[in-house]
């Protein structure tokens, strides 16, 4: 499944008018409907211009859509990415190592 966010109009006559990328296959989509009031749209508004712009200087970090098979990590594994191994500086050693003594 794939979700993507299109900007549309709907119209005094009650039309909804969206222009679809060229990419999106025919079939059948669910429709969900969400007002934007207008300081809301002029900030989206001004965000789309200042994205465009970094997007133009590639400074724009585009983070890609994580695949259905990554499983999230138990508490487990957390907890021991987080520990460090036997005989490692702690934090605080690694810390002043790097800022130097006050």
């Amino acid at each position: 499944m794939t979700i993507i966010t299109l900007p549309a109009v709907i119209n005094e006559n009650h039309d909804l008018i969206v222009q679809l990328p060229a990419d999106i296959p025919p079939g059948q989509v669910e429709v969900t409907i969400r007002t934007i009031s207008p300081v809301e749209a002029a900030g989206n508004a001004e965000r789309d211009r200042i994205r465009e712009k970094l997007r133009a200087a590639g400074l724009l970090a585009i983070i890609p859509d994580f695949p259905e098979t990554i499983e999230p990590i138990t508490d487990e594994e957390l907890e021991e990415l987080g520990r460090l191994p036997p005989g490692a500086k702690s934090s605080e050693e690694l810390i002043d190592e790097d800022r130097g003594l006050y």
